[in-house]
């Protein structure tokens, strides 16, 4: 699994450098894929997929060098079970607001005895042996832990000493909301909370990062984490849909004539 390389290099310090994808149309997941990101979470919570069409997804961008991560709908054991039997390399879990959250969201990523998963590895070991995936999943499989909720950062420092938490992705957005400071990333309360995710991560060897454009545009973003939290090291940008737009939007306009 190429999720085990990955997880070697956060484990050892390195920053890893992530995208989104909220596509429909596995080709477009796939040519984003193959741009070079170091790991790509398709998202299952807030966009309009099925079991079927992750899986055709997850297919075609497994044959990229980027590792394919699934942001689950919900933290429970059949929503990440669906998910790893498709072929994600790992999860990540949302919807976590205490230290028995994401002792739940690392079981269910983990076959017995170490978690509840069930056994049904059909597409992950395609074309192999069911057995041999089996055997080195546990160890392999990404668990990346949504931090979203204040209630979550409460005891952040309890959830980063759980074994088999190997990420922090946080939600600025849903974050402030829970703060009651939506969008205030130069407030100090939002501040000193992510130096504080930052802060239980190192101390346990989990590395965590958000979307930076999620921070008023790419650039602002990237120039917040080099302030204020630049041990941040999980960053994504962007996502698949959002680069096709952006994309054609630039084409119209090199061949644009003016005042056309």
């Amino acid at each position: 699994m190429k999720g085990l390389d990955l997880k070697k290099r956060l484990h050892g310090g390195e920053h890893v450098y992530g995208t989104w994808s909220a596509s429909t149309d596995p080709l477009v997941a796939a040519t984003v894929a193959q741009a070079g990101f170091d790991w790509m979470s398709v998202d299952m919570e807030h966009s309009p997929r099925n079991v079927e069409s992750l899986r055709y997804i997850l297919w075609m961008v497994r044959e990229t060098p980027t590792v394919a991560m699934v942001r689950v709908k919900d933290n429970r054991p059949d929503e990440i079970k669906q998910a790893l039997d498709a072929g994600a390399d790992g999860v990540v879990v949302p919807l976590i607001e205490s230290v028995e959250d994401a002792r739940r969201a690392v079981a269910g990523c983990k076959y017995p005895p170490d978690g509840v998963r069930g056994y049904g590895p059909f597409m992950p070991s395609f074309g192999g042996d069911d057995r041999a995936y089996q055997t080195t999943a546990n160890d392999e499989t990404l668990v990346f832990i949504q931090v979203e909720h204040y209630r979550a950062v409460d005891v952040i420092e309890e959830i980063a000493a759980l074994e088999g938490v190997d990420g922090f992705i946080i939600g600025p957005n849903d974050l402030t909301l829970s703060m009651d400071i939506f969008g205030a990333w130069e407030s100090e309360a939002f501040i000193s909370t992510i130096q504080r995710i930052v802060r239980a991560g190192d101390a346990n060897g989990v590395p965590a990062g958000f979307p930076v454009d999620v921070l008023g545009g790419a650039e602002a973003g990237i120039a917040w984490v080099k302030e204020y939290a630049p041990a941040l090291r999980l960053l994504t940008i962007g996502g698949d849909l959002g680069f096709v737009s952006a994309g054609a939007e630039a084409a119209l306009q090199q061949i644009r004539v003016p005042n056309t």
